[in-house]
């Protein structure tokens, strides 16, 4: 607590690069209706040096790398969850109360502790049958966009999150500007592109003259050399397993973003790049970027599906390389 004498606002967070962007709204609106608590925010540590970027916190509360089995990098998406018990029992270590506890994640048995320790004046979150602190919260809505969920919590404390504050700029380096990134990976296998359609829309980008940088998380590195081989690029156009801030530069600096349903989108967003992202099992309606920005074409054929399966979304295969490159088409004219 850094011997602070300002009543504690905990937030705890969903602890993926999209949700710490999409949580930047929430945040603002909190710190200024609470001016004069100390924003205390969770984050995993391989996403602390973007979320001090954002600035929006006073303290950041992560997980202890090394204990993480392997699992530093917190792109890898089947770290998540390992990931995420590990930050909250961290939590227990370091807040010793919290005067508001605020909750922009799923509510679930993993705050119980929490709240019984930290025992907060104000607890807000959506409605959990085992959590009776929950029993007079609204109902949770996985249907509206990430941005009106928070919002619509946190106007029961009077909070007014303005999406504005999902925008912000950044002093790139030269070396990092210009790019077309194209991210390959995905939070789960139903969100992930079949690879030889990414290879046509690569050697389309090519033969247009962009300068192409391939990225995705550690664990993904085979799939996105396999791209880089098949399109021919020099490897130095492989950037799978950057660090967040040359990742945050890159998409900060890019002349177009290209993905799958997944955080860079969110971050292209945030800095206001083109961008065209790939969208399968999960409406852009629910988690693209807010309604009527024109700097971001969605692709969604319209159906439904499991965020998590094994396998890819057939709503996502439905998408096809000639509608990717129209898209890009249309933002880079």
């Amino acid at each position: 607590m850094g011997g602070s004498t300002k009543p504690t606002l905990l937030v705890l967070r969903h602890h993926g690069l999209g949700d710490l962007v999409t949580a930047q709204p929430s945040l603002h609106g909190l710190r200024r209706s609470f001016p004069r608590h100390r924003l205390v925010v969770t984050c995993p540590s391989w996403l602390v040096p973007l979320a001090e970027f954002f600035g929006t916190a006073d303290q950041l509360v992560s997980e202890i790398p090394s204990q993480q089995s392997g699992c530093d990098n917190g792109g890898d998406p089947t770290c998540h969850q390992q990931i995420d018990a590990a930050l909250l029992a961290n939590v227990l270590t370091n807040i010793r109360s919290a005067d508001v506890l605020v909750s922009l994640r799923t509510p679930g048995s993993e705050l119980v502790p929490l709240i019984n320790t930290l025992m907060p004046r104000v607890f807000v979150s959506y409605r959990y049958d085992g959590i009776a602190a929950t029993e007079n919260s609204p109902e949770l809505n996985f249907t509206e966009h990430i941005l009106t969920r928070w919002r619509r919590l946190l106007k029961t404390i009077c909070v007014e999150p303005c999406d504005d504050d999902l925008y912000t700029t950044l002093a790139v380096p030269l070396s990092h500007q210009g790019f077309t990134v194209v991210h390959i990976g995905a939070g789960s296998p139903s969100r992930l592109w079949p690879i030889n359609r990414w290879v046509k829309v690569v050697l389309h980008l090519q033969s247009t003259g962009h300068r192409i940088a391939l990225t995705g998380s550690g664990p993904e590195a085979a799939m996105v050399n396999e791209v880089r081989r098949r399109a021919c690029l020099p490897a130095e156009c492989n950037r799978c397993g950057t660090d967040v801030q040359e990742l945050t530069w890159l998409v900060a600096g890019a002349r177009l973003v290209a993905s799958v349903d997944t955080g860079i989108s969110h971050l292209a967003t945030s800095f206001r790049r083109p961008a065209v992202t790939l969208f399968g099992p999960v409406s852009p309606a629910w988690w693209g970027p807010p309604p009527g920005n024109a700097q971001h074409k969605t692709l969604w054929a319209g159906k439904s599906g499991d965020n998590y399966g094994a396998a890819t979304d057939l709503g996502l295969l439905r998408i096809k390389v000639e509608d990717v490159i129209e898209a890009i088409k249309e933002m880079c004219c």
